[in-house]
Formats: C-alpha cells, structure tokens, sequence
C-alpha cells in the first residue's frame, strides 16, 4: 500500500469512527469548524484568513461579517483537513475555532386546535379577513413533502415559495408550520427558509430572516433553537430579530417550548470542587443520575454561564460517567479563565450503545 492510500484510509476511518452530530468529518479527514473573529475584527481580516485556509487545503468555505449594527463578531465556516487546525490557531487575528452546534425544532405530536383557541375562525367571520395580501415566512428544518403531486393532503395553497436552495432540506416541520398558519391564515401566501442550509449557524439563519424580509414577509416565524448560541447575551441572531421588528415593522413569532424537564438552571454550589445539585428530601449531590436514554440515541448536554461571550472569566467542565462511573462521552472540557477568548460554555455528548440504563453527570468548577 502505498503512502497515499494509507493516508486515504485513515481519513475514511476518521470519519467513520468520530464524525457525529456535532463533530462532522467529511471523506478527507477534514474537520467543520467554525473560526470567529474579534468584534473588532474587519472584512480584510477575513479575507486574508479566507486565503490562508485555501492554501491549507480547506473547503466549503462560507465567510460571514455581520452589519455593524447587529455588534456581533466576523466568522467563517468551514472543513479544516485536522492536521491544520493546530497551525491556524496560532493565527492571532482568530479569537476562536469551534465545532457547531445544529439546532433542534420544537416537534410536538399533536394535532393542533390553534384555529379555535385563538378565536382566529370567529376573527376571519367578524372582521371579513383571511390574510389575503399578507406574506408570513417561516423558518424551520425542512418542508419534506411539499412537492407531492397531490398536495391537497397536505392542506396548502396553490401559492408557496421558498429560499434558493432551501427546499431539500431533510424534515418536515416547516410543512407543518405551513399547514396550521394556511388553517388560520388561509388567504396568505407562505414562504419558507431552513435553519439547516450551510452553513448552519445562528449567523446564517439571521441572513434568512433579512432575505424573507426583502422579499415582503410581514410575518415570520420559526420554532428552531439553538443550544450552541449565548443564553445570557443578544447575538446577532436576537439583535437581527430587533432590527426587522423595530426598524421595518414585521411582526416576528417563535416557539418559546418547555425544557423544564430536561434542563437545570441556578448557581454554581461548590463542594470540594464540584457542583451540588439539589434534591427533594434536602439531599445534596455532586452528581445527577439521567435515566431514559434510549439504547443507540445520542444525549447532548450543554452548560452556559453568565460570563462575557467573548472572553469566559470562569472555567467549568461537565463530566459523564455510567453506573460503574466510568468516564464516558466526548467533549466537556474546554480550558476557559486564562485569557483565551473562550465562549463561557461546555458541551458533551454521548451515544447509548451500550444500553446503560443511566449515565451520571457532574459539573467541575
């Protein structure tokens, strides 16, 4: 076997043996990264790092620099072959590179009552109105389906459009969304952008906003979330949200969801370096037992706290363990508090392929 080929096989076993939901690995051996800028940073920063990942052979490349108003920082998207990331981040002008973190839709089994609830059939009755002349956008995964030949089985209008590009994205919520809005709104022409075109990013989906915008949506909404953007801060995503409401009068709604089961907010209580959760009866723990993770589906946790988003002042890691409490998961435990312009948030993620009936989380500060 010769040099390359040897080389060939290891990218390929590279890919199959770590790419994930979060860490993506493309045929190469390349890694998607996001690299951010400062907030100082300008388009000749950019471009001039656009030119040094081109020689170190990266690829699919989406540079993004945000308008000044939006006071957000310059970032690029893009697969870096591994064996580069390391050179790159010696880069000062870089503040940052990271993996991305997809987002979720806010998917709910039920048939919805909306029309009712909202009195919106005695609002089309009383007032004679039915959205006619009203474009509403919205922004979801995908809008699988819509092209069926017989779309009646869908209920939507003759009338639909979409995003260049946009259309082919896997799922099918966004065709939910247009269903229910075409139920209460049934003269309104519905548009369509996905949150999962590349790049992916809260970035992009900020620029999906303004396009539908551009094109004379009135009304947007979206039920994505995005567990990788700052909780704590506005980000351009937010401010861009601002900016069209405020600035062009649209009207903007999104789907807030629930995640109290699944999530827990508070203090930090230090116990010998280690996070206390709380418990009903008062016992205290430095560990929470998750129960419920079905044998080969993935458990994304994320922690954030409420430091500068550009510069973490304090450093926090999460740790997984099964039953035997032993270390399990990848990721967690990023270096954050010495300067190097971390983003005050860890993230882990684990596949039960073992079928373990818990897994075991700590939080190290």
């Amino acid at each position: 076997m010769t040099d390359e080929n040897a080389a060939q096989v290891y990218r390929g076993s590279m890919k199959e043996r770590y790419s994930g939901d979060l860490t993506k690995i493309n045929d190469e051996g390349a890694i998607r990264l996001q690299i951010e800028f400062f907030r100082t940073s300008r388009q000749a920063d950019v471009d001039a790092i656009v030119d040094k990942i081109k020689k170190l052979g990266a690829s699919e490349i989406y540079p993004h620099v945000p308008q000044a108003q939006m006071n957000w920082y310059p970032s690029i998207v893009c697969y870096v072959p591994y064996d580069k990331i390391k050179d790159l981040a010696k880069d000062e002008r870089i503040a940052r590179i990271n993996v991305i973190v997809p987002p979720m839709t806010r998917y709910v089994p039920k048939i919805t009552e909306g029309d009712a609830q909202l009195l919106a059939d005695q609002a089309r009755a009383q007032f004679s109105v039915d959205g006619s002349g009203i474009k509403v956008g919205v922004i979801s995964d995908g809008i699988q389906g819509y092209n069926e030949p017989d779309r009646r089985q869908y209920e939507l209008p003759s009338s639909i459009s979409y995003l260049a590009g946009h259309e082919n994205m896997v799922g099918s919520e966004g065709l939910a969304m247009w269903e229910i809005i075409h139920d209460i709104a049934p003269g309104a022409s519905l548009h369509f952008a996905s949150s999962k075109v590349a790049p992916g990013t809260p970035e992009s989906m900020a620029q999906h906003i303004t396009s539908l915008r551009s094109g004379g949506c009135k009304a947007i909404v979206d039920d994505v979330i995005w567990f990788g953007a700052p909780m704590f801060i506005d980000d351009e995503l937010c401010n861009t949200i601002t900016w069209e409401v405020e600035q062009h009068g649209i009207t903007y709604l999104c789907a807030a969801g629930n995640e109290a089961t699944q999530m827990w907010g508070g203090t930090y209580d230090n116990l010998n370096g280690w996070h206390v959760f709380k418990h009903e009866g008062g016992l205290d723990y430095t560990d929470n037992s998750i129960y419920g993770v079905p044998t080969g589906k993935q458990l994304k946790i994320t922690l954030q706290w409420a430091d500068d988003w550009d510069d973490a002042n304090d450093n926090y890691d999460l740790y997984l363990y099964d039953p035997s409490f032993n270390p399990i998961g990848t990721g967690g435990h990023i270096v954050q508090a010495n300067g190097n312009n971390q983003h005050p948030q860890e993230i882990v993620e684990f596949t039960n392929s073992a079928s373990l009936p818990y897994v075991i989380l700590r939080i190290k500060g």
